[in-house]
């Protein structure tokens, strides 16, 4: 095992020398530099890899998905380009996938969760330059807790399937460019905590959020919803401590005290 998590670590890291029974590597929050070489592929037995908080550049090579023991990928909050490798949807233990605040673009692979590992639970891609639309095969990580697209260049509508991810707690897709009404299939994650839809182009009425009485966080503003802007469920709202409903005009109706 080897953890350097928060040093002062500087120039390339040395995968090559790296021995390939290795189980445990944090290099987090250190000032490293370069590429991420090929050569990680040879550590097959790596459970846990945290490169985050680092300089690192170039694209993410494809051999990562030979890492089929890795239960933690942690590349968040480097300087990494080009696209996801389709290679991340052959980890078949992964639980953790943690890609944001790079400068990531293209898809979002549909073949990244077509084999979506079981016990994938939490999936951080926010603050990349991801276009096109969210992939329908989203919905086979069925254990997702946590998946957050924000800040990315994401079009097109939210896909129903997004409905079927029955233990979601928290969904953050703000600051992207998606249109469409919010699809009815939402009313089903009854366990989600948080939902951030601020800041695209959404149209249509809310109703299908007003099922989702265990919301703590509940933003939608800087859209274009319509209809009735609160309703008396809101008073079914028990955890509520964050709404967010402002900058969509063509919401109506009189405040409602809850």
């Amino acid at each position: 095992n080897l953890n350097f998590w928060e040093n002062n670590l500087v120039g390339t890291i040395p995968f090559d020398i790296l021995g390939q029974h290795m189980k445990y590597l944090y290099l987090n929050d250190n000032n490293l530099e370069g590429t991420i070489s090929p050569s990680i592929s040879q550590l097959s037995n790596l459970k846990h890899l945290g490169l985050a908080n680092n300089q690192l550049t170039g694209s993410i090579p494809s051999g990562i998905g030979k890492l089929t023991s890795l239960l933690e990928l942690n590349m968040g909050t480097n300087v990494l380009s080009g696209s996801i490798p389709s290679e991340t949807g052959a980890l078949p233990t992964l639980v953790q996938l943690l890609l944001g605040n790079n400068l990531l673009t293209g898809a979002i692979p549909s073949d990244t969760f077509s084999n979506c590992s079981s016990s994938l639970t939490l999936l951080s891609l926010q603050e990349n330059l991801l276009n096109q639309t969210i992939p329908d095969s989203i919905s086979t990580c069925s254990s997702l807790d946590m998946l957050n697209l924000r800040s990315n260049d994401l079009t097109g509508e939210i896909p129903p399937m997004v409905g079927n991810l029955n233990d979601l707690r928290s969904l953050a897709l703000s600051e992207n460019a998606l249109t469409g009404t919010l699809p009815a299939t939402m009313q089903k994650l009854h366990r989600l905590e948080h939902l951030d839809l601020g800041t695209n182009h959404l149209t249509g009425s809310i109703d299908a959020l007003w099922n989702l009485t265990n919301l703590v966080f509940f933003t939608v503003p800087d859209n274009s919803f319509t209809g009735t802007a609160l309703r008396t469920e809101i008073g079914l709202f028990t955890n509520l401590r964050y709404l967010s409903l402002d900058h969509n005009e063509k919401l109506t109706g009189r405040w409602v005290a809850w």
